[in-house]
């Protein structure tokens, strides 16, 4: 009976803290269109949840899966996403993070395989509709990406700051 009481207490702990707003549910989309010789489009969803550990520090972790068909070879890719945001400014309902994070993925394109690691830092602006509900847009990156396959290994470092890098998302808090 004690064990049973403890588990009941433990449960009773959980659910309060996951209904004192301390998490948030949310997902990120893109969509690119091309024109011309590299014609196609791109879709991007990135569903995520993290911990509100403070007014200015949450983490957590996303998933995000791209179908991208440019020029004929249709790609698909796969990541892992560990993050952490920090709230540098707020005023009113608006607010801006830094985002740092790191990717782990995989991509195929029909023909290979191709294993992804990645960090990066990001801009993030957010509204606040009510308590529960916010959007966000985030545009550009300072990143690093590395790209393994049989017979390939390559590196980029990037500072992406133009419209195409520009995601729409919302998240809901809970």
């Amino acid at each position: 009976m004690k064990k049973l009481s403890v588990a009941v207490m433990f449960v009773i702990f959980l659910a309060g803290n996951v209904f004192a707003f301390d998490w948030y549910a949310g997902t990120a989309l893109k969509y690119t269109s091309l024109g011309g010789d590299d014609s196609g489009s791109s879709f991007m969803i990135a569903p995520e949840i993290a911990r509100i550990f403070s007014d200015k520090i949450d983490a957590g972790v996303g998933f995000s899966y791209t179908a991208d068909d440019t020029s004929g070879v249709s790609t698909y890719e796969y990541e892992i996403i560990p993050f952490v945001r920090y709230k540098a400014w707020e005023s009113g309902n608006f607010a801006f993070y830094t985002r740092g994070q790191v990717s782990f993925g995989s991509s195929d394109d029909g023909t290979a395989t191709t294993d992804t690691f990645g960090i990066a830092v990001l801009p993030v602006v957010e509204y606040a509709l009510s308590d529960r509900f916010t959007l966000f847009v985030s545009f550009g990156e300072v990143a690093y990406k590395t790209a393994m396959r049989t017979g390939y290994s390559g590196n980029e470092f990037s500072v992406n700051l133009d419209i195409n890098t520009l995601v729409f998302g919302f998240c809901v808090n809970f």
